[in-house]
């Protein structure tokens, strides 16, 4: 349960996976206002499974990538 807290207030980091350009850059948290799942309209779980895990999902209708840390070139 609190390594689900910790993750949930994590930065992240969300690339279109056609190209791995950045969509809007950084998201400060997982859930909170403005966060990643707010953005994409979906639950912050459903990112949180795909965080970190090089598998392209598909959220608000576009090919995502999620990490926790800046991919680096």
């Amino acid at each position: 349960m609190s390594s689900l807290r910790k993750t949930k207030f994590c930065e992240v980091w969300a690339y279109d996976a056609n190209n791995l350009d950045f969509f809007i850059g950084t998201f400060q948290s997982l859930q909170s206002q403005r966060g990643a799942a707010d953005y994409f309209n979906v639950d912050y779980r459903s990112i949180l499974r795909h965080l970190n895990t090089n598998k392209v999902t598909i959220k608000n209708g576009k090919l995502v990538l999620f990490f926790s840390k800046k991919l680096s070139s």
